[in-house]
């Protein structure tokens, strides 16, 4: 190997830089093992922390992976990457794959992405975490809306940690993106309100067995109600019984969107004048869907972009990510 160390720059910096030269040029190729510890430190006339410190570096970066008891050896002779991130979304549901394109469209070969999924376990979770701490140079991870996952994640530097479409439930200083489920179906509710008056009641409609609901979303809905003389109602679940001709819904769940719109069909109800129905979260196929339903949605596609900008720009904040109502067939 060869190694010009910069005195410009901080020395481990320095020995990473030489190490990504080498990988460059061809010298170090995928699978090769590098030098040891004790070896390098020899080589390179610097400290053991400066060594150690430099390959943990690398290993974030993802140009190498440590073997227990056999050492580091190369991971990839693609240098194209300044970061390696870690990104864990709870489920890969057809808006999160908005999101997810939008992301990795935006940080394009900037970046390194690995994907995995926790499915709301806490203990599989856990594992990912342990398992890969100290791998990535950052970890974009969905939190649990009703687990707080503050424990698991705190051997991780704060500053690598960005939390995506949530936060935790005690005050913190981790960065974060969020939706702001209260100002979000209020407001959302506002604008719908000259569609709302046609119908005779309006009714939400929740499933937590299946998924789970922010209290604020419920909050937003009830104060509303409230606020513009709408008795409100809370289904859960939603019985056939539930879906009368001449109420509104606002669903969370798919499955109950789906009772609503079977029940409309069989009993020849037009979807927008007979019954009206709002969703939540936005999909490719709910703006076809008899001819579009209409939606209250955070902006998944701009949930990717503000990821993206938050990483490559070094942004510490707590941001509320966009969100929009859409008007369609269904209202």
């Amino acid at each position: 190997m060869e190694f010009n160390l910069n005195k410009k720059m901080p020395l481990y910096k320095s020995v990473v830089q030489s190490i990504i030269e080498n990988i460059k040029k061809g010298i170090l190729k995928t699978d090769d093992k590098l030098p040891s510890i004790n070896e390098l430190q020899s080589s390179l006339n610097v400290s053991r922390d400066t060594v150690i410190k430099s390959l943990y570096e690398l290993r974030e970066l993802g140009y190498i992976v440590s073997v227990p008891g056999k050492g580091f050896y190369i991971l990839t002779n693609d240098v194209k990457h300044k970061y390696h991130i870690l990104l864990i979304m709870d489920t890969m549901r057809p808006y999160k794959e908005v999101f997810y394109k939008s992301f990795v469209d935006s940080i394009g070969e900037r970046a390194l992405v690995d994907v995995h999924f926790h499915y709301h376990n806490l203990k599989l979770f856990k594992r990912l975490i342990e398992d890969n701490a100290g791998n990535y140079t950052h970890y974009a991870i969905m939190p649990f809306f009703d687990n707080d996952i503050s424990d698991i994640i705190k051997n991780i530097p704060q500053e690598k940690i960005i939390l995506v479409d949530g936060d935790l439930p005690r005050e913190n200083n981790y960065t974060s993106i969020v939706q702001p489920f209260y100002h979000q179906t209020y407001s959302s509710l506002v604008k719908a309100l000259p569609d709302l008056r046609k119908y005779n009641s309006f009714k939400i409609s929740i499933h937590r067995e299946f998924q789970f609901t922010p209290n604020s979303i419920i909050k937003g809905y009830v104060d509303f109600c409230n606020d513009y003389g709408f008795k409100y109602e809370i289904c859960d679940p939603l019985n056939d019984e539930d879906i009368v001709k001449g109420a509104a819904y606002l669903v969370v769940s798919d499955v109950c969107m789906v009772r609503v719109m079977e029940k409309a069909y069989s009993n020849n109800w037009e979807l927008g004048k007979d019954i009206g129905l709002i969703g939540f979260d936005d999909t490719p196929i709910r703006k076809i869907l008899n001819r579009g339903v209409s939606v209250i949605s955070t902006d998944f596609e701009k949930l990717g972009k503000n990821l993206c900008d938050i990483i490559i720009n070094n942004r510490k904040e707590k941001i509320e990510n966009e969100f929009y109502f859409a008007q369609r067939s269904t209202l």
